[in-house]
């Protein structure tokens, strides 16, 4: 048998990868968006809910304020709508009453003055009559007001229902938009202010 040439040639390691690789540089990443989220209220930090890299998504709830007295102010103001209401309601009734009365001295009022007409009434008592028709009339006037004033108090206290709601909220820091937590400048037990 005869020798076999060899031809001897040097050898590099590469990756599969490798071959593709035209550029090869440093540098840093940089956040395309960025945001430092706080609260809007003042009050001492109860609950944390990411940590430094945490992911978040828009709306996601990041940490929680102690809102234990815009929580009683809230409950304050739904229990004085739940008064309004029955504020309304005894209005109500007080203009049913009074529209009650004011027909009644009506037909008393008529019935005077036809019986006067005829001479079996003296005049003072068709003019007590219109008195108390006139004293009617202006009680269903009033009783009116006050169910204006009445309905006026409870789109009060519904609005200081919202403002309370508003508050409870600002206690609550959320996330503005899909991200990752870069920093995290507080700690459960911390007072935090806006």
């Amino acid at each position: 048998p005869g020798k076999t040439e060899v031809q001897v040639t040097s050898v590099v390691t590469t990756y599969p990868s490798q071959q593709y690789a035209q550029l090869t540089a440093s540098g840093y990443v940089v956040a395309q968006r960025r945001a430092s989220v706080a609260s809007k209220g003042t009050g001492r930090l109860v609950e944390l809910r990411v940590r430094e890299g945490s992911p978040v998504r828009q709306g996601e709830l990041i940490a929680r304020l102690d809102a234990s007295d815009v929580v009683a102010s809230l409950n304050v103001a739904l229990a004085a709508v739940g008064q309004s209401e029955a504020s309304v309601r005894q209005a109500d009734a007080g203009l049913r009453q009074a529209q009650a009365e004011a027909a009644n001295a009506e037909v008393e009022l008529k019935r005077q003055q036809e019986l006067a007409a005829k001479g079996f009434v003296s005049p003072q008592a068709v003019d007590a009559a219109e008195r108390r028709a006139l004293s009617a009339r202006a009680g269903v006037a009033a009783a009116q007001a006050t169910i204006g004033s009445a309905k006026a108090a409870l789109e009060q206290a519904r609005a200081q229902v919202k403002v309370q709601q508003v508050n409870r909220d600002n206690t609550e820091i959320r996330a503005p938009f899909d991200g990752v937590v870069l920093v995290q400048n507080a700690n459960v037990g911390d007072m935090i202010t806006p």
